[in-house]
């Protein structure tokens, strides 16, 4: 890649963060906001004729806006505009463009494109942090960001007994999960490229670690599921596949498990505590709001044969559920497989599973058992966000999806590298 190119992508890759969250930050809540980098991730694809999109990506976003047409036509709502009816088929396409973008950079300058990578995850941590102590001191926070911050941290912070509180860090992002999600995928992503390649360099090292803190941090719990995925898979597959004891990965392998079943065990029964509480509405408590949303959705999509083929549309439950409960008109089910079912329909859900097996598929032929943990626990992380169109979710698959065509000027970076992880 030339200078322009390489300006372009370190861009796009560092404002990766800029989610929706930034506008009230900056105190314009009520501006229309779309993430730099993906609109950047155009700009680059316009001017670089080389790049081309795949099949069963082509697929997934042309479903996107068939069952948002379909969706309309079935259940016509006049009020409706153009925005809100293709705003999440829209996002898809620009995810998809922008994953395409990423293909293209880290089969060029892989090396460079984690060097990028591992500079936005030490922003973005950092800077959540200083978000964290700022909303209660005088570290320059504009009077938006402060107020914001206060309740960002009052909605999303642990509280134990109900008075004693454990922040989570959200940086950028409108919750920690979502901030999690990010931390998880980058950790995913530099870890599989320095586990496979030999890429011996401090920043992306440290890019590593923090996003592993930064992941732990977020104490989301799909999150430490996601981790725990990662970490335990490649060990339990070395053990019981290959038939290769050893005492060292045995106890990481037992200490993994009881720390992560121990934490998921304690959440789980916090969340069926919060749905025994409620004496009226599910709606504000995750665990009992998923399971309505679920039957909701479903309910929605067997009244008619047509919407369970296609679907309402992506972006549409909300709509659905704000003529019942006063609740915002882009709510999501928060359940990404019937998320996946509601919107689209069984085919559109077909050609994701087609899609994600494709990903899996060339990410176990270029990474082998890595990759296979990292699919995983990336499919894990992303399970009950509010929304899956996120980009750091598709730079996964594009590292899966990607070569490493990095030309190597001394040393041994970038170099196919035989590992543990890679039989």
């Amino acid at each position: 890649m030339n200078k322009c190119r390489k300006c372009i992508i370190a861009l796009i890759v560092i404002l990766i963060p800029l989610s929706y969250s930034t506008k009230f930050l900056i105190g314009l809540p009520d501006i229309t906001w779309i993430n730099p980098t993906l609109i950047l991730s155009v700009l680059f694809c316009l001017c670089t004729l080389d790049i081309k999109i795949d099949s069963p990506s082509v697929f997934i976003v042309l479903m996107a806006f068939f069952s948002a047409i379909v969706g309309y036509i079935i259940t016509p709502d006049w009020k409706l505009s153009l925005y809100p009816l293709f705003r999440e088929s829209v996002r898809l396409l620009l995810c998809v463009i922008f994953m395409h973008v990423m293909i293209y950079a880290l089969t060029k300058n892989r090396e460079y494109v984690l060097k990028c990578l591992s500079i936005t995850v030490c922003l973005e941590f950092f800077f959540s942090i200083y978000l964290i102590i700022g909303a209660y001191s005088d570290l320059g926070l504009s009077g938006d960001a402060r107020e914001y911050m206060r309740i960002y941290l009052y909605r999303q912070a642990i509280w134990i007994n109900g008075d004693i509180m454990i922040p989570r860090p959200g940086g950028t992002f409108i919750e920690s999960p979502i901030y999690g999600l990010f931390m998880i995928c980058s950790y995913i992503i530099l870890t599989i490229s320095r586990k496979e390649y030999i890429y011996d360099n401090r920043l992306i090292k440290t890019g590593q670690y923090i996003a592993m803190i930064g992941a732990i941090i977020s104490l989301s719990s799909q999150v430490i599921a996601g981790l725990a995925v990662f970490w335990i898979y490649p060990i339990l597959k070395q053990l019981f596949v290959r038939k290769q004891r050893n005492i060292k990965y045995i106890g990481y392998t037992i200490i993994g498990i009881v720390c992560s079943f121990y934490y998921l065990l304690d959440r789980t029964i916090i969340k069926i505590r919060e749905i025994n509480n409620i004496d009226i509405s599910l709606i504000g408590f995750s665990l009992g709001e998923r399971i309505f949303h679920i039957y909701y959705s479903l309910q929605i999509i067997t009244d008619n044969l047509l919407l369970l083929l296609f679907g309402i549309g992506p972006g549409r439950y909300g709509t659905y559920l704000s003529k019942i409960f006063n609740v915002a008109e882009d709510t999501g089910i928060q359940v990404v497989p019937m998320d996946w079912l509601a919107e689209t329909g069984m085919i559109g859900l077909s050609i994701i599973i087609f899609w994600l097996y494709n990903i899996y598929y060339n990410g176990k032929k270029k990474y082998c058992t890595l990759a296979e943990a990292g699919f995983f626990a990336t499919l894990i992380s992303v399970l009950f966000q509010a929304n899956w169109r996120w980009e750091c979710w598709f730079f996964v698959w594009a590292l899966m999806l990607s070569k490493n065509n990095s030309k190597v000027v001394g040393g041994i970076n970038g170099q196919k590298k035989n590992s543990f992880y890679s039989a």
